[in-house]
């Protein structure tokens, strides 16, 4: 039994190789890591690349629309409000914003009020006393008119927000006949 036991012990143990078992499981999550990484930038690259569109894209849909248009005033005035009004050589002329008073209106159908404050752009310091001195109380009741006729629905949503400056241009336009009304902009609007 000892010359057993001996044998046993004489035995040398095969060496485990301890580090071939780590080294792949750690080479594998790297290949993995690399391939999801690749995967994934592919994928907002196509998103990108097919969705995204361009600059150039957006100049070209929006030359196309002008080119639709023609050379209507409406055509004239969409494009001053992208450049601003220019003069001869090409470069934008000094804008003036007349301020106006708040103006408080109970929507329609509604106990609640809104609050709307505006900044009328002219382009000349001529027009800026026009408007301030003559023309100031027909935009109001034009603009009044217009903040009336919606609800406190309309007023919540935002693409009503952001049409009200060209629909009030539109409707103070008869008021204004030989001034130029360049854009108009809102200053404060609350929701009472």
């Amino acid at each position: 039994m000892a010359d057993e036991a001996d044998e046993v012990e004489e035995k040398p143990a095969k060496p485990k190789k301890e580090g071939s078992g780590g080294m792949k499981t750690v080479l594998m999550a790297a290949v993995a890591g690399l391939l999801v990484a690749v995967v994934f930038g592919a994928g907002i690259f196509l998103g990108v690349k097919f969705f995204g569109g361009s600059h150039e894209d957006e100049k070209s849909d929006k030359h196309a629309k002008k080119e639709a248009k023609g050379n209507s005033d409406e055509a004239e005035e969409e494009e001053e409000e992208e450049t601003g009004p220019l003069d001869e050589d090409g470069k934008p002329l000094p804008r003036f914003v007349v301020p106006t008073e708040d103006f408080i209106v109970n929507p329609n159908g509604s106990d609640r009020y809104v609050v709307v404050n505006l900044g009328i752009e002219v382009n000349s310091e001529e027009a800026k006393g026009k408007v301030e001195k003559d023309l100031m109380i027909p935009i109001r009741h034009g603009v009044l008119k217009v903040l009336q006729k919606y609800t406190i629905e309309d007023y919540q949503r935002v693409t009503l927000r952001d049409s009200l400056p060209k629909i009030i241009k539109k409707e103070i336009r008869p008021f204004i006949i030989g001034t130029k009304v360049s854009n108009i902009y809102i200053s404060k609007f609350i929701i009472q």
